[in-house]
């Protein structure tokens, strides 16, 4: 492991971390109206992305070689200027601007070179200090085991109308200043002996924000945040993110306390009493304990009218800013902090060279962001047998990286053996020997080759296209596909019959890159073929591909059809936003609501019973 390129990797994670989340914040003040549980999942994919982007760097990160060029050539040594940058030693024009950016790349240079010269100090330092965090977070997790054992159990205070699929019990203590929970198993709601006297308005408000965090598991949830705080402590973006998730898990349980009393007035009111409490006592940590500086925002949230308290995530909302999400952060990985404070390439000439070599050392970052992928399409494939008779597992593998840039697709099925054309499954069970197969679709061919042995195969694959393929989707009107795309096609496996389906039902012309995108979300052609039928408006292809992305299945469609619903396209999307399942409408059934429509399923869950 290289320490230098290491200790950039985390300090442009780092950096990079910051600028996300800092726009992220200010971008989604303009859409403070989304209820807790939306902004909670952006957050979340947020500090995700800030974790990853340490590992890209240093995965992405340049690397150098050396070679040697003629120093008697200057054509050539022109030739190479031109296509990457070579730094000289002394500045071309003594004017002042040149002179003042030379010194600043010069410091430049220098201050990461020291740097790099005492990288692994540097991060020896950042492991202590991390070593030290985690031992703060146990010494915390020691006091709040020792907490559960000076609590008293009682029975719950208040009756609880909806069960809870999770250990926990009620306790009491004069020793906590604010209700909390003590993980793990079972889980502790304790509540303070003077808040059992309180209104039972606002003690059922109070007990159904603790038993919110019991169900989400939001004691595991702030150990693991607490880890993760510690670990990456360097990283601005992911301390933000830390700090986002733990209000807006606050706020979730507040949304459903009040959905669960219907009086956001009385619980506020509870909140801002139980502020004047938590200065007399401390509670131990890590147990979910009441925060003041979250207080005024949470009881702004509450007391907004125009602000959404459902207790579900908008799916929509937060698809679509996990994609602008990835989207920044990828633009934001090209920006890599070496490549700014030094030249790509360095020149220089080193030890007992031969006359005329110029010894260089080459630093390869990728600048193009769209590397060309090859012409060429192939991979590996291996085979196993299957439960079933007549089937064999089939796996398929491509892999495809260059600097800056990395492809790879896998899938995995029982397949029957008529589908790999010149196999049988009695080569599996044979002594070792070489065998060749096809598997056939309609972009083209996969054609295979490899070893058999044991009832396994294992070997490398070639995509053969289909000339007739481009000639049909041309023919349709679609256009023609470049390799890379006809490639594509062919990995999802998209079927011309699927494209007469689409046109046989009226719907609007896609193009190549539609059902590229119809394939890369899991779009099969079964699925296809069975939401054409449905009811929608317009029928577009990308309508489709919605309600795919919302992860709806074949099987989730049979089963809101078997109960006698049949919603338009439209429906089932708001229906998957809003997490409709068929358990949720069989306890609706059960509980007196046996003719809904589907708009009044709709209706009904965005109350959040």
């Amino acid at each position: 492991m290289n320490c230098s390129i290491l200790l950039v990797s985390l300090f442009n994670g780092a950096w990079q971390g910051a600028v996300l989340c800092i726009v992220a914040h200010f971008a989604l003040l303009l859409v403070r109206r989304r209820n807790a549980a939306t902004i909670s999942v952006v957050w979340t994919v947020l500090l995700g992305i800030c974790l990853m982007l340490p590992v890209a760097n240093y995965v992405f990160a340049a690397t150098a070689y050396m070679v040697k060029m003629p120093a008697a050539e200057p054509q050539g040594r022109a030739q190479a200027a031109s296509l990457i940058s070579i730094r000289r030693i002394a500045p071309t024009s003594t004017g002042p601007a040149a002179q003042a950016s030379g010194v600043i790349q010069d410091d430049a240079a220098s201050a990461l070179r020291l740097v790099s010269a005492h990288a692994t100090t540097i991060l020896w330092m950042l492991a202590l200090i991390a070593t030290l965090r985690l031992a703060i977070l146990a010494r915390d997790l020691a006091n709040m085991i020792q907490a559960r054992a000076n609590v008293s159990l009682i029975d719950a205070p208040v009756k609880l109308l909806e069960s809870i699929e999770r250990p926990f019990r009620f306790a009491s203590s004069t020793q906590f200043s604010s209700p909390c929970v003590l993980g793990f198993s079972p889980a502790l709601v304790v509540i303070p002996e003077r808040l059992l006297g309180a209104p039972r308005a606002q003690l059922l408000g109070i007990v159904l924000h603790e038993c919110a965090h019991v169900r989400r598991f939001d004691d595991v949830q702030h150990v693991v945040a607490r880890f993760i705080g510690a670990v990456a402590f360097f990283c601005p973006g992911v301390l933000i993110a830390l700090r986002q998730l733990a209000l807006y898990r606050e706020q979730i349980c507040d949304d459903a306390a009040i959905s669960g009393t219907g009086d956001a007035v009385s619980y506020a009111a509870a909140l801002a009493g139980m502020a004047e409490w938590t200065y007399t006592l401390r509670s131990p940590l890590p147990c979910l304990v009441f925060e003041r500086n979250h207080l005024p925002q949470r009881l702004r949230v509450l007391l907004d009218s125009a602000r959404s308290h459902s207790p579900y995530p908008n799916r929509r909302f937060a698809c679509a800013a996990t994609m602008v999400s990835a989207l920044f952060a990828a633009l934001v990985l090209r920006v890599q902090v070496p490549v700014v404070a030094e030249p790509i390439v360095q020149a220089r000439v080193t030890g007992p060279a031969r006359p005329g070599d110029l010894e260089i050392e080459i630093h390869i970052h990728d600048n193009n962001p769209a590397a060309s992928p090859p012409q060429t399409f192939s991979g590996t494939w291996a085979l196993s047998k299957c439960p079933t008779a007549g089937e064999l597992r089939l796996q398929l593998e491509y892999r495809y990286v260059s600097v800056g840039n990395s492809d790879t697709w896998s899938e995995s099925q029982c397949v029957p053996v008529t589908y790999l054309r010149g196999l049988k499954i009695s080569d599996l069970s044979a002594d070792a020997k070489h065998r060749s197969f096809a598997i056939l679709r309609d972009a083209g061919t996969m054609q295979a080759d490899g070893q058999i042995s044991g009832g396994r195969g294992i070997g490398a694959w070639v995509f053969v296209p289909n000339p007739n393929f481009a000639v049909n989707l041309k023919r349709s009107g679609i256009g023609s596909p470049n390799p890379r795309q006809q490639f594509e096609l062919g990995m999802a496996d998209f079927r011309l019959a699927t494209l007469s389906a689409l046109s046989l039902n009226s719907f609007a012309r896609p193009s190549v890159n539609d059902l590229v995108m119809m394939g890369e979300i899991g779009v099969s052609n079964d699925f296809a073929m069975a939401v054409i039928s449905l009811p929608m408006h317009p029928k577009t292809l990308s309508k489709i591909m919605s309600l795919r992305e919302r992860g709806v299945s074949l099987s989730y469609i049979a089963e809101i059809q078997r109960l006698g619903y049949h919603p338009s396209l439209e429906q089932f999307i708001q229906l998957a936003d809003r997490g409709v399942t068929t358990k949720w409408i069989a306890r609706m059934r059960a509980r007196g609501y046996a003719r809904l429509s589907v708009d009044d399923l709709i209706r009904l869950r965005d109350l959040g019973p």
